[in-house]
């Protein structure tokens, strides 16, 4: 039973990596404007902003938004990838349920590393 859990959990997180990715490139102008006030100094307290101008260039608006779907695609294939190993091997020794789980642990360290670096600094 411990097995089928790993396979449900990778199963979730590739899903809501890919179609949390589909989704941002689906509604492309909302994830940009997003990303543009993140960036910008209109989220941060008065007492912080520097002066100098208060909107970031479009290319590190563009490429922070490319950051966040494009790992989200990446870490939600690489999970997919270890889901359907892990369910080839569910019934094999453990070192081949280990082997084939690999792939779903480096898709979710992929997602982890974008929530955590993109999103917390």
């Amino acid at each position: 039973m411990i097995r089928q859990i790993k396979i449900l959990l990778a199963l979730s997180v590739a899903l809501w990596g890919l179609l949390g990715g589909l989704g941002n490139l689906s509604n492309y102008s909302d994830g940009m404007q997003s990303v543009e006030s993140v960036l910008s100094k209109e989220t941060l307290p008065e007492s912080a902003l520097p002066d100098g101008p208060t909107n970031p260039s479009r290319i590190l608006v563009t490429l922070g938004f490319a950051f966040i779907w494009g790992l989200k695609l990446i870490g939600g294939a690489l999970c997919l990838v270890g889901v359907i190993r892990m369910w080839k091997f569910r019934e094999s020794d453990v070192g081949d349920f280990a082997d084939a789980k690999r792939w779903a642990v480096a898709g979710c360290g992929v997602l982890l590393f974008m929530l955590f670096f993109g999103f917390s600094l």
